[in-house]
């Protein structure tokens, strides 16, 4: 692109991108609601989409109980491909 701008919010760039600033590449999660009620479309593209890897990092030895069912309920959807779409 020629031009370019960094924004420091997810909020932000979809706001940027509902204002016809531009375009972006987002996670279907995040324009989940954008797209349900029609501000955003999507742009199907050549490689797309792609995978990314992501790690959990937590505290060595301290885990409360509401973290570690949110790390079993990761695991859970990563491993059944059928909850993958939006």
């Amino acid at each position: 692109p020629k031009k370019m701008m960094e924004f420091g919010s997810t909020q932000l760039i979809k706001e940027s991108v509902e204002a016809g600033l531009g375009i972006s590449l987002l996670s279907s999660w995040a324009i989940k609601k954008e797209r349900i009620n029609g501000y955003i479309g999507i742009i199907n593209m050549k490689g797309l989409p792609f995978k990314r890897n992501f790690s959990i990092l937590t505290h060595a030895t301290y885990q409360t109980k509401a973290l570690k069912i949110f790390i079993e309920t990761l695991r859970e959807y990563l491993a059944d491909p059928k909850m993958h779409t939006l």
